[in-house]
């Protein structure tokens, strides 16, 4: 089966009708395709000073994207550079505003931090033509200090979300003080956890840091509640930064974690090589630990920063360890497996898995990038083709990307699968497949692009049903 015509960008990139599909839709009747847009949308706030204002607001949004129920509970200027408040002008200056903000923290009128890149970027700006305020840090060391202070006072963080270059400004003992103040003050209430840049192939810190997080979130004597854990960049040194992160999973955080994602980690080199033999891989300890202890996880992200020089390599993953986890929680809303050095093992025990509940299914992504031994994927297609609101399929083959993605729109949009038989997604019969092709031509929301992609991966499931017509005959005289 090869990909849809149409729906590729000018770059040669496929571009996903579904990538905004909200998983609650699941027919035409439950789609809104309001041509309004949906809800108004409120108007930005006016900030005076132009993009330095524009990057400290950036700077001091409370907020992660998926939390956004938890509102603050006073207005912020945060939302200025993303239309996302009520119309206000914003007298202060970006220094007062950052004064008020560590401020809030400390007092506790806000329970998230967040610390971004652009913040620090512009707060240390060497060139910059503010006038010193008294009280507002503008050297590392002195930042850095408040910042302490501000973990230190606050009475109950929720969430922390920290970028990267506050860790490489921070020495390793202020790096350690931030982390015990986390730790000591914060561990009962924190339940959000985010640390590195969304850049990818950027390091987070040396393997000190990893090692310094692995104890804290060990320590015996603190009782962590945290759900979500977002770590980019992690750098792992040895087999045993591993095996404690495993640790952590399973003595620390089994009862309360939901969503686990390692993104863009690094591996020592050595330990790309290691021959998974009778020890296992290096990340089979992790799947164990989840496997055996955290029936709440219902995301996992593990996807290693992968450079040319290290694309291939030995599985980081058994498939029998692999089978093990998907047979004790065969249900996921997402989960990630890039760059791990999978093989076509990996793509069998996925395909069985799928195919053997009617539960397992990946509700909204399964990702298996950068993994160049995986080539066998007719199987896998297939069967996750079957899937009722199965979710979005990455690979690093484009075709088969394109071409599950037209099918999860026919089936999560139109009910297609209503039209066929669910263990091998074949038609029972000519008259439903006309039924369905019938369904699909007269969609009236879908443009000519979809609709002819939709026709077109229709009509080749089965060329057999297409007559070819009888040329006229010439009548002579």
């Amino acid at each position: 089966m090869s990909a849809p015509p149409g729906n590729y960008d000018e770059n040669g990139e496929y571009d996903s009708e579904y990538d905004d599909y909200d998983s609650e839709y699941d027919s035409e009747e439950d789609y809104d395709d309001d041509e309004d847009g949906g809800a108004p949308q409120p108007e930005a706030v006016i900030l005076p000073s132009g993009p330095q204002a524009a990057l400290l607001a950036t700077f001091i949004q409370q907020m992660p994207p998926d939390h956004a129920d938890m509102e603050p509970e006073h207005d912020d200027p945060n939302d200025a550079t993303n239309a996302g408040a009520n119309r206000r002008a914003i007298t202060k200056s970006p220094p007062e505003l950052w004064m008020e903000y560590m401020e809030d923290v400390r007092n506790g009128r806000l329970k998230a931090l967040k610390i971004t890149d652009e913040g620090l970027e512009w707060f240390l700006d060497p060139d910059s033509t503010l006038p010193p305020i008294e009280g507002v840090p503008r050297d590392a060391t002195a930042l850095i200090t408040q910042i302490g202070q501000a973990i230190e006072g606050s009475p109950g963080l929720t969430q922390v979300i920290w970028g990267r270059r506050v860790w490489q400004l921070a020495s390793p003992a202020q790096q350690l003080a931030i982390l015990n103040a986390l730790g000591t003050r914060h561990s009962s209430t924190l339940t959000y956890w985010k640390m590195g840049t969304e850049e990818n192939g950027l390091p987070l810190g040396s393997p000190a840091m990893t090692e310094a997080l692995l104890q804290l979130w060990t320590n015996g004597n603190l009782q962590w509640k945290l759900t979500e854990i977002e770590l980019r960049g992690l750098v792992f040194a040895s087999q045993q930064q591993v095996d404690g992160l495993a640790n952590v999973i399973r003595s620390q955080l089994s009862r309360t974690i939901k969503q686990l994602n390692i993104l863009g980690f690094f591996l020592h080199p050595k330990m790309l090589m290691i021959d998974a033999g009778s020890q296992g891989a290096v990340f089979d300890c992790l799947i164990h630990s989840i496997t055996n202890s955290c029936q709440d996880l219902d995301e996992l992200r593990l996807c290693r920063c992968v450079t040319p020089d290290s694309i291939n390599t030995a599985p980081l993953i058994r498939p029998e360890a692999l089978q093990d986890m998907m047979k004790a929680k065969p249900k996921w809303w997402r989960l990630g497996l890039d760059g791990l050095g999978l093989d076509n093992r990996h793509l069998q025990v996925l395909s069985t898995a799928l195919k053997s509940s009617p539960s397992c299914k990946m509700g909204d992504l399964l990702s298996l990038k950068e993994n160049p031994q995986l080539t066998d994927y007719a199987t896998l297609i297939n069967i996750s083709t079957c899937k009722a609101r199965m979710g979005y399929i990455q690979l690093d083959d484009p075709s088969w990307v394109a071409t599950s993605d037209l099918i999860r729109s026919l089936n999560n949009l139109h009910r297609r699968l209503d039209y066929v038989v669910p263990e091998t997604g074949g038609y029972p019969s000519k008259s439903k497949w006309i039924d369905w092709l019938s369904k699909i031509s007269t969609i009236p929301w879908a443009d000519d692009t979809k609709m002819i992609n939709y026709l077109w991966h229709t009509l080749l499931e089965k060329p057999e049903y297409i007559q070819p017509s009888k040329p006229e005959q010439m009548v002579e005289g």
